[in-house]
């Protein structure tokens, strides 16, 4: 496939981990533990991957640049516990993670990515912030007190941009036509 790509002068964008439970998954491990834990098996296969990869493909001319994760953003700070739950899903405790320990993995896992491949951009693969992004950070959905979904004000919305993006090189907003985004349809001031 590379060697058709190549020839056609065709780049690809691989998104590292797209399903990011998959490697806790496999591994026995709750989600949360990839995410906050350097020594954990999930963090270790995911490793172990990711060298695979991009060692096999770093010197091809089809790689554009790397994507990490793939809307990894959505589930930060939420109760995952709770909600797995409702639809029947299985999920654990430490599954839930806050946007914190994903600005922590990011910053780990693109320093990965960046020891094997010194030539080529990250994009984190993030979607577009929720509408109260900064506003969960504070309290997330299983804090003590309220979840707070009151709306991010523009600044707010930067701010958290700027901070969930600050290891990579890419800022990654996946946008999906039809519904409102929160912040961005907010008039200005």
């Amino acid at each position: 496939m590379m060697d058709d790509l190549d020839a056609r002068g065709i780049q690809i964008v691989p998104v590292l981990m797209w399903g990011t439970g998959k490697f806790p998954l496999m591994t026995g491990e709750p989600l949360g533990e990839i995410l906050r834990n350097p020594q954990s098996k999930s963090w270790e296969l995911l490793t172990r991957f990711v060298t695979d990869f991009v060692s096999r493909y770093r010197m091809r001319n089809t790689i554009l640049f790397y994507e990490l994760t793939n809307e990894l953003n959505n589930y930060a700070d939420l109760n995952l516990e709770k909600r797995c739950n409702k639809y029947k899903e299985v999920c654990e405790e430490g599954d839930s993670f806050t946007a914190n320990d994903m600005i922590t993995y990011t910053w780990r896992f693109a320093n990965l990515v960046r020891s094997l491949d010194t030539t080529r951009l990250i994009s984190s693969g993030f979607s577009i912030p929720r509408g109260s992004a900064e506003h969960l950070r504070k309290r997330p959905e299983w804090s003590t007190k309220k979840t707070d979904w009151r709306p991010d004000s523009r600044e707010q919305f930067a701010k958290n941009l700027e901070e969930i993006h600050a290891g990579v090189d890419i800022i990654s907003i996946h946008l999906y036509g039809g519904k409102k985004t929160g912040v961005l349809d907010q008039p200005t001031q």
